[in-house]
């Protein structure tokens, strides 16, 4: 296209598309020198048209589309802001980072907790569900590392056998899980001698002993390592990987491990150091529990409900024939060994229960002894007492006998009613 007097440029608006033409009248404007020194027509000032593809005429000046530079106090601005985003993106990845570490550590002291006491309200098929350390071992742990290895060092400071050994300490074995025995009569270690030294002894079997680990973690060197998720506890976190651990006996009973004992597992926050604020803040309070008494024991103080049952045989003879006394003991898990606790005399007198009826007795334990176990699956048995002032404790003879009365597993489950347990008497 040609104008005489005019100036006409096309210029393609890739934005949009298309292509423009535009129109310049005649120069109103100065004259400048080009690159090779000739003159040439400045368009600052022209005046032209703007016509599109579409077909319609946009007047325009020149001057008015001219592109201006930013001021220094415009990139200053700008900048500012851009200052004031960045700052404020890299807090909330701090704080992101922070809320996500404290949430790992909260996460892994409910881990720990459900490795030590197992899951006493879960069932499965209509079974407890038995497991944890507690329900195994019978106690608690002596440090957070035996949830990983069976033993544990005189010196908390060492997680492995060898290099606890290398260091003067002393290592302590604990006993693979097992099903062991015991017998009635104290006196006889082997089942062999437990039943041929009286008909009336029982023998009972319990599985007892440490089948972990009871955690998973990732090996760092050394062993596993479950620290916080604040990683605290440096190159050398010993046997608790930089938790706080404590043991608080209730009955201040040095016996370390009594069951009246509770723990507490402590992270020291993000600084590793007692005290702070924040995400700093030890977690959770000095004054929380991880594990309380009642969370890996079943209390024993209310006794133990049994209904002795007198099968129908027509012959109408009411039960026992004479007034007799009996003792219940409960067979548990104590350290990877079986021990018992017993309960206090009961009387059932002569024809207590009538011919196809039953009756029940609640068997209570003595305040001096122990009023706590360990949960888990456990073993009762019910003997004769003879009525002298021996303990419950040394009764050896069944009742009715070892045939009709043998001991009876259950589960003994913690802050839970104690099942109702039924016993046939002959």
């Amino acid at each position: 296209m040609r104008l005489p007097g005019y100036t006409v440029r096309t210029f393609h608006d890739g934005l949009r598309h298309r292509n423009l033409v535009f129109i310049f009248g005649p120069a109103s404007g100065k004259r400048v020198l080009d690159r090779g020194g000739n003159r040439r027509q400045s368009f600052e000032d022209h005046e032209g048209l703007i016509i599109p593809r579409t077909g319609q005429v946009t007047k325009f000046r020149q001057s008015a589309i001219r592109q201006a530079g930013f001021t220094l106090l415009e990139l200053l601005l700008v900048v500012a802001i851009l200052s004031s985003l960045a700052l404020a993106a890299t807090t909330f990845v701090d704080n992101a980072d922070d809320q996500r570490r404290f949430e790992e550590t909260r996460n892994r002291l409910a881990n720990i907790r459900r490795a030590i006491i197992g899951y006493p309200n879960l069932s499965a098929g209509g079974e407890a569900v038995i497991g944890g350390f507690v329900a195994d071992m019978g106690r608690l742990p002596r440090n957070l590392n035996e949830l990983f290895v069976s033993g544990y060092c005189s010196n908390p400071a060492y997680i492995s056998k060898s290099v606890c050994e290398s260091n003067s300490g002393t290592w302590t074995e604990d006993s693979a899980f097992n099903v062991m025995g015991a017998c009635s009569n104290v006196t006889k270690t082997t089942k062999s001698d437990c039943e041929t030294d009286s008909p009336d002894n029982i023998w009972i079997e319990l599985g007892t002993g440490w089948r972990g680990p009871y955690l998973h973690a990732m090996p760092e060197s050394g062993g596993m390592i479950y620290r916080d998720g604040w990683g605290n506890g440096g190159n050398a976190p010993g046997a608790d990987f930089g938790w706080r651990v404590a043991v608080t006996d209730i009955d201040d009973d040095a016996t370390p491990d009594d069951f009246d004992n509770t723990l507490s597992v402590q992270s020291m926050g993000s600084d590793g150091a007692p005290g702070g604020g924040s995400y700093a803040a030890d977690y959770p309070v000095s004054t929380a529990v991880l594990v309380e008494r009642g969370d890996h024991n079943v209390d024993l103080t209310g006794g133990i409900r049994v209904r002795f049952q007198n099968p129908a045989d027509g012959s109408g003879t009411a039960l026992p024939l004479s007034a007799t006394t009996v003792c219940l003991r409960i067979y548990y898990a104590s350290n990877g060994a079986i021990a018992s606790v017993a309960s206090n005399p009961e009387s059932l007198a002569s024809g207590f229960v009538a011919d196809g009826a039953s009756k029940e007795v609640t068997f209570t334990f003595p305040s001096t002894g122990r009023q706590w176990i360990p949960w888990g699956m456990r073993a009762v048995g019910i003997f004769k007492h003879s009525g002298s002032s021996g303990s419950c404790q040394n009764q050896n003879e069944a009742y009715p006998s070892a045939a009709i009365g043998p001991a009876r597993t259950i589960a003994l489950l913690p802050r839970t009613t104690l099942p109702m347990i039924e016993w046939r008497m002959e």
